[in-house]
């Protein structure tokens, strides 16, 4: 191929065709390299490298377990609603309102009444434990199945996924927010309040509270106390 030298300003240029480009792997703008090579002009690309982050396609051992916590995260929504309900009819109680009293801090709180609810609702007790077996062994025959060959796999998945659980954390404290909130202005109206009380039991705080009682009912069965 000849080309031609033509004027730019007061040097000479060359006049790449796109086609001489594409086959060189120069894009637009892009920086080459000039020698002289036994009496010959010699151009090279300057090779960018660019760190691509390799994208992994998410293990199906997680895609399954996804569709395990997505049936118990269902089930605990409606354990939410009795819960809810159960707090609700014991707005009076004097007990409870004892402890609550000068509350102002929303693990406390939760703590409070989570403590609550596992000691005087026998059979909300009952069926989130249920729950809780069924989680258990539901992830445990998954994992045996599976095996532990896909450990690594599963790890590189959750490594590579650090944004999008950041995102989780954050919304996760945004609710908190909204639940401190709403405990502040429950305790200046007074816990024995009960239009105040009942105000306070936004859903953020039910699932907080669902997320309490579920981990307390967990952890006994992993230690082995309730079979």
């Amino acid at each position: 191929m000849i080309k031609k030298l033509v004027r730019y300003g007061n040097s000479q240029a060359i006049v790449l065709d796109r086609a001489i480009l594409e086959l060189l792997g120069i894009q637009e703008g892009g920086e080459v390299k000039l020698s002289i090579e036994e009496g010959a002009l010699v151009m090279r690309p300057i090779q960018i490298i660019v760190e691509q982050k390799l994208t992994l396609k998410e293990p199906e051992v997680v895609a399954e377990l996804r569709k395990i916590r997505e049936a118990y995260a269902s089930e605990l929504i409606g354990k939410g609603y009795a819960l809810r309900s159960f707090l609700i009819s014991h707005a009076a109680d004097p007990v409870l309102m004892q402890r609550l009293n000068g509350v102002r801090e929303g693990r406390a709180l939760i703590k409070i009444l989570g403590d609550f609810v596992l000691q005087n609702s026998q059979e909300l007790v009952d069926h989130m434990r249920l729950l809780a077996r069924r989680l258990k062994d539901s992830m445990a025959q998954l994992f045996q199945a599976r095996g532990p060959a896909h450990e690594p796999e599963v790890m590189a998945w959750y490594t590579q996924e650090h944004d999008r659980l950041q995102e989780h954390l954050e919304e996760i404290q945004v609710k908190q927010e909204r639940v401190c909130v709403a405990i502040k202005k429950c305790a200046e109206e007074g816990f024995g309040h009960p239009q105040a009380f009942e105000m306070m039991l936004t859903p953020e705080l039910v699932e907080q509270l669902v997320g309490y009682c579920m981990a307390q009912l967990q952890a006994e069965i992993a230690m082995g106390i309730t079979k």
